[in-house]
């Protein structure tokens, strides 16, 4: 959250707007039906649309930013790799020490530093 209400006040000063990409990645298992694996994938799908949608009630866009979002079935890495090479209007990345997982990695996350 304090990344993006950084990328928030930044996009004021300079009239940009922002992009908030959420990475998922369903957990496939070789210990169950091909069935099983896509019914679990498409629950990691449902449960990312609702985090992306719950974090976007939290946000204090006061100063009425433009916010464009997409969630992408993919490694964060991979993800905004793909992102960028669609959209050549993405200027900065404003990323936090640690994501949904909670761990921190000394000065930065593991995949801010990816």
């Amino acid at each position: 959250m304090d990344a993006t209400t950084y990328a928030l006040g930044l996009a004021r000063l300079l009239n940009a707007d922002v992009h908030i990409i959420h990475a998922y990645r369903p957990l496939y298992s070789a210990f169950q039906s091909q069935l099983a694996n896509e019914t679990d994938a498409q629950r990691a799908g449902i449960e990312a649309q609702k985090r992306m949608t719950d974090f976007l009630e939290k946000l204090d866009n006061a100063g009425k930013v433009e916010i464009r979002t997409s969630i992408v079935r993919d490694h964060l890495k991979e993800a905004l790799h793909t992102y960028l090479l669609s959209d050549d209007t993405v200027s900065f990345i404003v990323m936090g020490t640690h994501g949904a997982s909670g761990q921190r990695k000394d000065l930065l996350g593991g995949n801010t530093y990816d």
